[in-house]
């Protein structure tokens, strides 16, 4: 997966932010490993990014993701308390 393969290997992340659009793999790629894999499958997996298409917003959950938020991002909109991703893990 990439340069960040081992950065979470010390401590585990509390969330993963996720664009689906990345080179080389695409991030419901990533997901789906990061799911497989038995010490990052419990951690939710948050996408942000700019797709906007029903079929990208299937595709997220389908590979594990928790929650979808799409750019720009309106922070008022996704205040942490709103957020349950943030208010599960805090």
């Amino acid at each position: 997966m990439g340069e960040c393969a081992g950065a979470g290997e010390a401590e585990p992340a509390d969330v993963i932010l996720l664009d689906a659009v990345m080179p080389g793999m695409d991030g419901f790629e990533v997901a789906r490993r990061l799911k497989a894999d038995y010490t990052t499958q419990q951690i939710p997996i948050l996408f942000m990014t700019g797709l906007t298409e029903t079929e990208h917003v299937v595709d997220a959950f389908e590979s594990g993701g928790a929650d979808y938020v799409t750019k720009p991002i309106r922070p008022a909109r996704y205040s942490p308390a709103s957020t349950p991703i943030c208010t599960a893990h805090a």
